[in-house]
């Protein structure tokens, strides 16, 4: 189990880096000056996040003990999973309007979904403390 615990942290790891990517502030994006503005990859993120949901799928229905740990850690993966698909579907939608459809994604639908989003980014990182306890 211990082993499924170093793969979930593994997806866990490579999801921070896209939410850093996608979330992070900078001044090339915010200030779009021609030849140097860096534009978001929506789409790779997508990409990558169905990679991870994909994986996250696989450990959690591979998590078949029955112990208090396996319990916790398949909540989490759970979670976890939510969490990802989330940002996944966000992206996917900003993917959409990057390539011309400005109608697609209102501003309103994106911050209701990034509300829930960070409702379920919550909710992963109260588990993974609980979770956590099972390694002290």
């Amino acid at each position: 189990m211990i082993q499924k615990a170093v793969e979930v942290h593994e997806v866990l790891t490579r999801y921070i880096q896209i939410h850093n990517d996608v979330f992070k502030s900078s001044i090339q994006r915010v200030i779009p000056i021609p030849g140097i503005f860096q534009s978001m990859d929506y789409g790779k993120h997508h990409s990558d996040l169905t990679e991870l949901t994909n994986e996250l799928e696989a450990l959690i229905s591979g998590a078949v003990s029955d112990d208090e740990f396996a319990g916790a850690l398949r909540e989490y993966a759970q979670a976890l999973f939510q969490t990802i698909s989330s940002l996944r579907d966000i992206c996917g939608k900003l993917y959409e309007k990057s390539q011309g459809d400005l109608n697609s994604y209102p501003k309103s639908q994106y911050e209701a979904d990034l509300a829930k989003y960070h409702s379920y980014e919550r909710t992963y990182q109260a588990l993974g403390e609980r979770l956590n306890q099972y390694f002290r």
